[in-house]
């Protein structure tokens, strides 16, 4: 029940949008504050005991906008002044800087900011509410570039992803990559009757510390003429560098069959090491 609810009023919400939003040099914003049903969502939280940002993305893969529920409290003990019944929400953009006045109910203990909606346009950088600064790479899922490489590796007979760990052009899957070179990664489509299989990387994305790929494994129609062997469609992508931690990588597999579409998630967890300490 609760989820219709909830549907229902993102629904809404998206259909006041379109009179709502503020368009200004590229930049889109609309902020709403929306029932507290939500609350039975799951948060990502920021800042600290005393303080705390949270944010759910709600974003799809692949649109020109991002969507997302944020709220908060302050616990009042710890506050030095009065603060009065409302805070500002700071929201940053490549190309211009916008703040909005949110209310504060006032509890016994706390000082709550109320879930409010936000759809955005691409170029945001950053929010910032309470003090609290939090950039929008941390919570929302960010287009990655990424090349297709032509290593020697392992084959696997497994679907899924991997991390990999890159030596003279000879690359093994790794629990731990280095920090100071780029993230490579091996999307393995698993082991395949024939061939006249074509496996396609079509976005990567990096959400915190989650990087998610979309691809699709398009499988040979009944007329073509195949190989009869064992195939293993997989390819590997190259990255960036990034930051030393552990990481998880999310593969969103779509196959199609004949027209019949069937999607697939995989995931698996690794390290970026700093080995010069």
């Amino acid at each position: 029940m609760f989820k219709k609810v909830f549907v229902l009023t993102l629904f809404s919400l998206l259909i006041v949008s379109v009179f709502s939003l503020n368009y200004s040099d590229g930049t889109m914003l609309f902020i709403n504050s929306v029932s507290k049903d939500c609350e039975n969502l799951n948060f990502e939280y920021f800042g600290t005991r005393s303080m705390s940002l949270q944010v759910r993305d709600l974003s799809k893969l692949g649109t020109d906008k991002y969507v997302f529920i944020l709220k908060g409290w302050i616990f009042k003990p710890n506050m030095d002044s009065e603060i009065g019944n409302e805070t500002t929400l700071e929201i940053e953009f490549s190309d211009s800087y916008i703040t909005k006045s949110l209310p504060l109910n006032e509890t016994n203990l706390y000082f709550n900011v109320e879930p409010h909606i936000i759809i955005a346009s691409k170029n945001i950088e950053r929010i910032k509410l309470m003090n609290i600064e939090v950039h929008a790479s941390d919570f929302l899922p960010i287009e990655q570039p990424f090349n297709e490489l032509g290593v020697e590796t392992a084959t696997s007979r497994l679907a899924g992803i991997n991390a990999l760990k890159v030596v003279d052009n000879k690359a093994e899957i790794s629990e731990e990559v280095p920090v100071n070179k780029n993230l490579y990664l091996l999307i393995s489509a698993g082991e395949k009757p024939t061939g006249g299989y074509s496996l396609e990387i079509n976005e990567v994305y990096k959400k915190g510390r989650e990087f998610i790929v979309e691809a699709t494994l398009n499988s040979p129609s009944k007329s073509d003429f195949v190989t009869q062997a064992f195939t293993y469609p997989q390819k590997v992508i190259e990255l960036g560098k990034y930051n030393p931690g552990q990481y998880k990588a999310t593969l969103e597999l779509t196959g199609i069959n004949n027209g019949e579409i069937t999607t697939k998630t995989y995931t698996v967890t690794f390290s970026i090491k700093d080995d010069s300490n």
